[in-house]
């Protein structure tokens, strides 16, 4: 057993069961829990392959995953489709629910593009990506080694990713940009 599965010996309860982390119904409450539909994650096809942790997969969704070490769910690229970090609330508004994906890196990352890329959440992000150490970011964003990868010259781009070297310990980060994020508008 390597060290994640004895790091994370998880069960997980959702549309495809009561299963134990690392399955392929694990990945596809994963997917569910994303937003995808329960029909695109049955329908996806997993590609064959010699290790649980990394992997392929076709079908109305085509991308990868991978498992990283502290992170209990699989992180996805989604080939044609990039994450989004706005969720519909019943009230009809959109709100921010940032969330980490796995990127081109290979590593944890929060991309986000088009409508959500605007200059005013670029400027959110330059100053949660803080150098002034009584900032409550300063230290969420220095322990799971946040940097700004893509897009940080550009407000207007349309484009900003912001990688992690400490996937690990990236949630607090991301919980702390869920809670602080300016509201968006359309």
């Amino acid at each position: 057993m390597t060290r994640i599965a004895q790091q994370f010996i998880e069960i997980e309860d959702g549309p495809f069961g009561n299963v134990p982390r690392g399955t392929h119904a694990y990945a596809r409450n994963a997917l569910v829990q994303l937003g995808y539909s329960k029909e695109q994650a049955k329908e996806v096809v997993f590609k064959a392959s010699d290790n649980w942790e990394i992997g392929e997969f076709e079908g109305p969704l085509k991308g990868s995953y991978k498992y990283f070490d502290g992170i209990a769910k699989p992180l996805f690229l989604i080939s044609h489709s990039l994450p989004t970090h706005l969720k519909l609330l019943p009230n009809g508004s959109l709100v921010w629910d940032f969330h980490l994906s796995k990127y081109v890196h290979d590593s944890p990352a929060l991309v986000l593009t088009g409508r959500e890329a605007t200059p005013k959440m670029h400027a959110f992000l330059i100053r949660s990506l803080t150098n002034f150490m009584n900032n409550e970011a300063y230290n969420l964003h220095k322990q799971c080694c946040a940097f700004f990868q893509g897009g940080y010259n550009d407000p207007n781009g349309g484009f900003f990713y912001i990688e992690f070297w400490n996937g690990a310990k990236a949630q607090p980060y991301i919980e702390w940009l869920n809670r602080n994020a300016p509201a968006f508008t359309q």
